[in-house]
């Protein structure tokens, strides 16, 4: 599954298992690829970008029963957990001016 910001960055998916993927960020300016997820038994998708090249969205299920939404800041490499409920997040769109986003729920 390849999810792209036309900007600069492509997010890329890779299977493993069912119950398994690895995510990466492909840089298309100095064409290096960092990988998103960790070595744990869990799924990962990317759900969106920001305009400005800096957020990138992603759903993991990473250390969960269920799915959440995490807010990853490309510059420094820090995710931080946006939207944690006690169902599945299936991903996320933002609004045209970025202020509000759409949380779509499975």
């Amino acid at each position: 599954m390849i999810s792209a910001n036309l900007e600069r960055y492509i997010a890329l998916s890779k299977s493993i298992t069912t119950d398994k993927n690895e995510l990466y960020l492909y840089d298309s300016k100095t064409k290096t690829t960092n990988r998103i997820s960790n070595d744990n038994e869990a799924t990962w998708g990317s759900s969106g970008f920001e305009k400005n090249d800096s957020i990138m969205y992603y759903t993991t299920n990473d250390g969960s029963e269920f799915a959440y939404l995490v807010k990853y800041n490309i510059n420094s490499g820090v995710a931080e957990n946006c939207i944690v409920p006690n169902w599945d997040v299936g991903g996320m769109s933002l609004s045209e001016n970025e202020k509000y986003y759409t949380i779509i729920y499975q």
